[in-house]
């Protein structure tokens, strides 16, 4: 995976870019601030975050929403124990404590990754959804419009959407919505 790295702490960032090597990983870029992680994440083709909050200039939370506002990517938040409290509530993938042991940072990045991925394609299935409910409610008040001016049966006017459509190349909503704007029959 390729890794974006934000961690003011020049050891520690050392210890979990070793972590991210040793395991396979591609560190594509190590910043210490705010303003460099946004500037870098919105740039780059990332497949994962791994930063601190606790950055100066911009903190890590509002880095990682103004982000995923651009380009949404997954993150494991590493940082002080007695700051994670503060990440209930934040959106966030996953978060460890520091000092970080290698498995426990390999694992954190294979959950936030899975459960982003997970949480897209459920996105992308609501969408689909929304768009097929929204086509099926014109090509109903299509079908309305038809068996009103035209006097067809609900049956016939469907079969003429259907025709209509099929004849013109145009998808059966696009058709449906020509037939509600009266544009064509």
């Amino acid at each position: 995976m390729s890794v974006l790295v934000a961690e003011p702490n020049p050891d520690l960032r050392a210890d979990i870019v070793s972590i991210l090597h040793e395991a396979g990983h591609k560190v594509v870029a190590e910043v210490s601030s705010g303003s460099e992680l946004i500037r870098e994440a919105v740039k780059r083709d990332l497949d994962i975050l791994v930063l601190n909050v606790k950055l100066p200039g911009q903190n890590g939370f509002a880095a990682i929403k103004q982000i995923n506002e651009q380009r949404p990517v997954p993150h494991v938040i590493v940082t002080q124990s007695d700051f994670l409290g503060a990440s209930l509530g934040e959106n966030v993938s996953s978060w460890l404590a520091h000092p970080v042991k290698p498995f426990e940072l390999i694992s954190a990045i294979c959950v936030a990754y899975t459960h982003f991925k997970e949480v897209q394609e459920l996105k992308k299935q609501n969408e689909d959804l929304r768009r097929n409910l929204a086509e099926r409610k014109v090509i109903e008040q299509a079908k309305g419009v038809l068996m009103r001016r035209e006097k067809m049966g609900e049956s016939q006017a469907y079969r003429h959407l259907q025709k209509r459509s099929m004849d013109l190349r145009m998808r059966m909503a696009a058709f449906a919505k020509r037939v509600i704007d009266g544009v064509d029959v």
